[in-house]
């Protein structure tokens, strides 16, 4: 008997949630890579630039949508160690936006803190319990 991880009472949507685009280091345009997943059958597509917040609500198509999100990096040069940080928007906008973010830099545990400020106020991450 076969048993299902996800609940009957619930639809499932196919969708990636970490993506790349020729706009950081990417091998396929954010076109190329929307026309990719619709065609797989996927519904949503989050593109994580490496410090680009983007938004292709342009590339929406029925019953697909693009959510907008970013992937911040610090690096730790002194170990070498690097903190990844991805972050998707709740909220969305009829605005189409890209923004590049600066780069962060380790200078101490307050640098982790100011990746999450920067993406708290891109709206990509939520505080808990708000």
């Amino acid at each position: 008997m076969k048993v299902s991880q996800f609940n009957k009472n619930y639809n499932f949507y196919k969708g990636d949630l970490h993506s790349h685009s020729t706009v950081s280091d990417g091998r396929l345009s954010p076109e190329e890579l929307v026309k990719v997943y619709y065609e797989r059958g996927y519904k949503f597509l989050v593109f994580t630039e490496h410090s680009i917040y983007s938004y292709w609500k342009e590339l929406e198509q029925e019953n697909f949508i693009v959510i907008p999100g970013v992937k911040i990096a610090i690096d730790e040069i002194s170990r070498p160690r690097c903190y990844h940080f991805v972050g998707m928007s709740k909220f969305f906008s009829d605005k189409d936006k890209k923004e590049r973010i600066n780069e962060f830099y380790w200078n101490g545990p307050e640098s982790i803190q100011k990746a999450i400020n920067t993406m708290l106020e891109l709206n990509v991450l939520t505080r808990m319990g708000k």
